[in-house]
């Protein structure tokens, strides 16, 4: 059962029965995969949002898949083994350290799998033809189409890799819980990197000119107003697309220019001002102020990560300095 509030359901499968497998496979993704072969185990663990989904997926032996379209964009990177996917005229073949984009809008697709684990992320569909509204303006939309199933190069294998790294580090069980705004974000976030790694000729030459732009209002002057409201709202839950609003950028620019000026992310940035906010009011041994509420009072609901993070800043315990 996923915690009380958080907007993230966790699932953990490992089985040696096969039909099992097979089912938890074809629920997981919104089709019938067709799996066949001697699944000597099945292992699958799921973070699922309201708009994307975190899969890890092992599947012992030698498997062939013929699949009917899916019921997410699936992107999967590989961990152990290799896979080939047979969709849209177009065959491909992964193995560890490649990405893949399954299949396309409608698209069957059949292939072959040895001895695969992959880490996987799923967008929903309506998820997509939102970004991509979102990317072309106020242009009509076209039918959502993809004009590759691989990345172009291998900086933008990085680049998802990278992503999907934070992703997984927002996700793991034990952290804070994450609001269902910033998951919003980070789903947006998610849906455009696709379909520009993905998408069609015109959206990626939209996206350069506003990379650009990014990059040109990327300026000292837009860090010094997102810290200046960070401070101003140190005791409230923000996310990066509030910092963004407050220093009149973009959130792609905002992480260019944390980067570029500070050498950090505005939400590390935001994490520290509440951690010296939180360190001021320990030295400031206000009777009845223990260590856990005045955790809480700045946001830090998981004491265990607050503490550590404390002391890997300040070099001593929060109890320490509450006890001065």
């Amino acid at each position: 059962m996923p915690d009380l509030g958080d907007p993230v359901r966790r699932s953990h499968l490992r089985t040696i029965d096969a039909e099992l497998g097979r089912e938890v496979l074809d629920h997981a993704y919104g089709s019938n995969l067709r799996l066949t072969g001697d699944l000597r185990h099945v292992g699958f663990s799921r973070a699922d949002t309201r708009d994307f989904t975190l899969d890890h997926v092992d599947l012992g032996a030698d498997i062939s898949y013929d699949c009917d379209p899916l019921g997410y964009l699936t992107i999967l990177e590989g961990r152990r083994g290799w896979a080939e996917y047979v969709r849209g005229g177009t065959t491909d073949q992964a193995g560890p350290g490649d990405l893949v984009m399954v299949a396309g809008p409608g698209d069957a697709c059949t292939g072959r799998s040895s001895d695969l684990a992959v880490r996987g992320i799923s967008l929903r569909w309506d998820l997509m033809t939102s970004a991509t509204r979102d990317l072309r303006g106020d242009r009509p939309t076209a039918p959502m189409r993809f004009t590759r199933y691989r990345p172009a190069d291998r900086a933008a294998v990085l680049h998802w890799r990278n992503l999907v790294d934070y992703v997984e580090d927002l996700l793991a069980d034990g952290q804070e819980i994450v609001s269902a705004r910033s998951l919003d974000a980070v789903g947006r976030l998610l849906s455009r990197t696709a379909l520009i790694m993905f998408g069609s000729d015109s959206i990626a030459e939209e996206t350069m000119r506003d990379e650009a732009q990014d990059r040109r209002d990327a300026s000292e002057h837009a860090v010094n107003r997102a810290i200046a409201f960070m401070e101003e709202h140190a005791d409230t839950e923000l996310s990066v697309a509030d910092i963004a609003d407050a220093a009149r950028v973009t959130p792609r620019s905002l992480q260019i220019a944390f980067r570029r000026h500070l050498g950090t992310t505005p939400m590390a940035y935001a994490r520290r001002v509440r951690l010296d906010h939180a360190r001021r009011d320990l030295l400031a041994g206000r009777d009845g102020d223990t260590v856990t509420a005045v955790a809480s009072r700045w946001g830090f609901h998981n004491h265990g990560r607050f503490a550590a993070e404390y002391r890997e800043l300040y070099g001593e315990n929060p109890g320490d300095t509450r006890a001065r």
